[in-house]
């Protein structure tokens, strides 16, 4: 057992803060016994340490915000130092789970604010905590009539294996613009394929000769190629594999890529 987990505290909140009960509905601050020393970096607390802390000490959108910019920097590092495609894919994937953490933890809030300004008296303001804060705290038996209602689930729960939950069907409804009800996947879910998508011409630009132009990925040239291994197939190119619409779709990767390591 590390040092972090030598000492543990038993977690026997009555009352959570709208950030809170969002938090544990995203699977933090869930287990019964929290831990007494939390080791914080230059990007805050890391996610697998954010299920065992008592309270939130900072606020939501800052804890979010600081397990999307670790996975974003780790990537860039990555990048940096010429890690394998392998490495890179699994920090994508980190960094998708991420942003996705995110959309569901908006969804939960969403959901959670509307409740308490529709059916204020199915919250039960647990007054001499909120006094002691200065923040609001609702008790968590109310919480959880609510969640139990809403999801199948109570907010309070300390089950973690049932921290994966989606918060309503418009979690994923929010991810796509009106309009966009006929596509595959979410759009967040095709930035996701761009992303890794990218990373893997990446990973070929630099082992193949000729597929590389100021250092990044030559797009063009890269479309010739697979184009070049489509023809030579018995039933050759499928429709849309021409080498330009493969450039475009390349590029559009690469971008995608960037804009994930720039952050919003």
């Amino acid at each position: 057992m590390s040092a972090l987990n030598d000492e543990g505290i038993p977690n026997l909140r009555a009352s959570y803060t709208v950030d809170e009960a969002v938090a544990r509905l995203i699977g933090w601050l869930r287990s019964p016994i929290s831990r007494k020393y939390i080791q914080v970096t230059e990007h805050g607390v890391s996610a697998d340490q954010m299920v065992h802390m008592a309270k939130l000490e900072w606020s939501l959108d800052e804890a979010l915000n600081d397990q999307r910019e670790s996975a974003r920097a780790a990537l860039q590092a990555a990048r940096q130092r010429g890690a394998r495609a392998s490495t890179r894919a699994k920090l994508v994937t980190q960094l998708n789970e991420a942003e996705e953490l995110i959309g569901k933890a908006r969804a939960y809030r969403q959901d959670l604010v509307d409740a308490i300004n529709r059916e204020s008296d199915v919250f039960i303001v647990d007054r001499e905590e909120t006094k002691r804060s200065g923040l609001t705290h609702y008790t968590a038996r109310s919480l959880d009539d609510w969640a139990s209602s809403k999801y199948g689930r109570q907010c309070s729960s300390h089950d973690l294996a049932t921290v994966d939950v989606l918060a309503s069907e418009s979690t994923d409804a929010g991810s796509q613009d009106a309009g966009d009800s006929k596509l595959p996947m979410s759009k967040t879910a095709l930035a996701s394929l761009l992303v890794t998508f990218a990373v893997v011409v990446e990973d070929l630009s630099e082992q193949l000769t000729g597929l590389q132009a100021g250092g990044r990925p030559n797009a063009k040239a890269i479309a010739e190629r697979v184009v070049k291994r489509l023809t030579s197939r018995p039933h050759g190119p499928a429709a849309g594999q021409g080498s330009e619409a493969v450039r475009k779709r390349i590029g559009a990767a690469l971008k995608e890529l960037d804009k994930y390591l720039r952050g919003p």
